[in-house]
């Protein structure tokens, strides 16, 4: 009875994994696995899904010098205020 479910579903679907070598051939040269995470219905796709994981954010880093008051500076570099010690940290390691 789970085809009358997946034939009503509106299908939500999901990556499973993609398909290389001789496999293709055997999923009538479908590239990519999916399934639906309602019913559970698989799909084959014609396209490969790119897995690479997503770059991470770029919101510039802020800066973390404690002001006379208490708070965080809280600035984009180059901060006015802490001069080149901001800059002069190599990219990638705030």
């Amino acid at each position: 009875m789970n085809w009358i479910k997946q034939l009503f579903c509106a299908h939500n679907f999901e990556f499973v994994r993609n398909v290389y070598g001789d496999e293709i051939m055997l999923l009538g040269w479908k590239r990519s696995v999916w399934r639906c995470t309602k019913c559970s219905k698989l799909e084959d796709r014609d396209m490969l899904h790119d897995v690479t994981p997503q770059p991470e954010s770029t919101i510039a880093a802020k800066c973390q010098r404690i002001e006379g008051s208490g708070e965080i500076c809280g600035l984009t570099p180059p901060c006015p205020d802490c001069g080149s010690s901001l800059i002069d940290v190599p990219e990638g390691s705030l």
